[in-house]
């Protein structure tokens, strides 16, 4: 009796290690086959294909976990210095749009072989391109979205850029690698992390708070909320996580369809009429951000831009001063453009037309590049205050991330009560601690309104202000009457 147990057990056991081995050969094939399916569709759409359906175990199968890494880690906003953009060819981009890109940053354009290349270069190079700014990765991939699939760049707990990996929450095995194979042709740490999410649905403020739909709990179903945050914490150091229920009937429900953090403080949201199906879920999660605060601890500023005709302006893209705004050929587009002027004074506002739909458009099929040697300036920006008899103390922490120092002499607060036609310069002093400085303006009177920036240079020559614009839409206090 043992023995026939034992034999039977061994066979059972022999059986499974083949059947293991066979489920996992099926897989593979099932992803190969998956692969050569898609490498090389142009219009792969942003949703998933009925295919793709009933692959969705297939989901991360080729993802590797790391650990995070050092703390704190930190994930600059979008709205950061940036050194360029990285799209996809074939592109699903106007022409027009990636010669724009490639004017004052770096075009970075995936193509699958030498031969794509030579064919973007002329392509570029005839659109009047400056072809010094476009550089090329050669790697195969699935489709066009690479703001889901691309890379999140962060700041380790030393200051040295890094790349965190989510899984693309699609089974297209080739863009989920591209991550990893970009931080190794760029030599920066890559750091798998076990959350399945695409990069459009999620923005950071760049100071510990992250947003997105509910769309990240609902994919990652093996995970608590409480998981799902604390894991987002350790990969991409934000203390506050908010995901926001649905506001469209369908679609793929990423933020970037109706929602776009201007800077830590403004963001900017879609407004549909009363009579559109999405009004009331809309206007639910205009009142819960109105009713929180960001992470200065005050009232967030909504701007709204009107999107009667579900129009994708939100899906917009901020490289430095530059901010492109998708142009969907209605009535509306023009107040689109002076929405975004209006709310971002001193960016250059630029409209572009192409094949976007009202789930995807320029930010969807572009991944901005953070500076890895940026010139950052941290700042909590000046309350009211009812104090008319001591200067009031500006203090910042300035990091260089490059590393080649901080030209001393050229680091300043400007600033200037209301009605003043020009700004006041004073200095900022270095504090105790290495990397803080702070500067004192002058007490004022009791009504007066009070504008200031920040100002530093390294020797790198990054000159950088806080807020990023500097006196174009500078900090404001005002001295309250008691």
């Amino acid at each position: 009796m043992r023995r026939r147990s034992v034999g039977v057990w061994i066979g059972v056991a022999v059986l499974t290690a083949l059947w293991l081995l066979a489920a996992a050969a099926g897989a593979s094939v099932r992803k190969q086959s998956l692969a050569q399916e898609l490498e090389g569709d142009r219009y792969l759409p942003i949703g998933l294909t009925a295919a793709e359906e009933g692959l969705l175990d297939l989901i991360g199968q080729g993802h590797r976990r790391t650990p995070p890494a050092s703390t704190p880690v930190r994930h600059p906003g979008e709205f950061e210095p940036m050194t360029g953009v990285i799209v996809r060819y074939p592109f699903g981009n106007p022409t027009d749009l990636l010669v724009e890109y490639a004017e004052d940053t770096m075009l970075w354009v995936i193509v699958a072989s030498a031969s794509q290349q030579t064919t973007v270069e002329n392509t570029l190079s005839a659109a009047g391109a400056n072809m010094h700014h476009v550089e090329f990765i050669i790697a195969s991939t699935n489709s066009i979205w690479t703001r889901d699939y691309g890379p999140w760049f962060i700041f380790d707990g030393d200051g040295v850029q890094g790349i965190v990996d989510p899984i693309y929450n699609r089974p297209r095995p080739l863009d989920d690698v591209i991550p990893s194979t970009i931080g190794s042709l760029w030599g920066i740490p890559v750091y798998g992390m076990p959350i399945a999410t695409p990069g459009g649905n999620y923005m950071t403020d760049g100071r510990g708070i992250g947003m997105s739909t509910r769309l990240v709990l609902d994919e990652n179903p093996s995970f608590s909320m409480v998981e799902v945050d604390s894991i987002m914490r350790e990969y991409t150091g934000i203390d506050r996580y908010e995901h926001y229920p649905y506001v469209q009937v369908g679609g793929i429900h990423h933020i970037d369809c109706w929602a776009k953090l201007l800077s830590p403080s403004k963001i900017l949201i879609e407004e549909v009429p009363p009579s559109h199906s999405d009004y009331e879920r809309t206007e639910a999660n205009v009142e819960y951000i109105s009713s929180i605060a960001n992470c200065y601890g005050r009232p967030y500023e909504i701007v709204r831009v009107y999107t009667p005709y579900d129009e994708p302006y939100t899906n917009s893209l901020i490289v430095n001063d530059k901010v492109y705004v998708p142009m969907y050929g209605t009535a509306w587009d023009d107040d689109a453009l002076q929405s975004y002027r209006d709310a971002m004074p001193g960016y250059e506002v630029l409209g572009y037309s192409g094949s976007w739909l009202s789930d995807d458009a320029i930010h969807c099929r572009a991944m901005g590049v953070t500076d890895r040697y940026m010139l950052e300036i941290d700042h909590v920006p000046l309350g009211d205050t009812g104090n008319e008899s001591d200067p009031y103390r500006v203090e910042a922490t300035i990091t260089d991330h490059g590393e080649s120092g901080l030209m001393i002499d050229s680091l300043f607060v400007y600033w200037k009560p209301e009605g003043a036609p020009s700004f006041t310069q004073v200095p900022l002093i270095e504090a105790v601690r290495a990397g803080d400085y702070y500067a004192d303006i002058p007490a004022q009177s009791a009504g007066t309104s009070v504008s200031y920036y920040l100002f530093a240079v390294d020797h790198s020559d990054r000159r950088e202000r806080h807020p990023y614009i500097g006196a174009y839409d500078p900090h404001t206090f005002d001295i309250v009457v008691d």
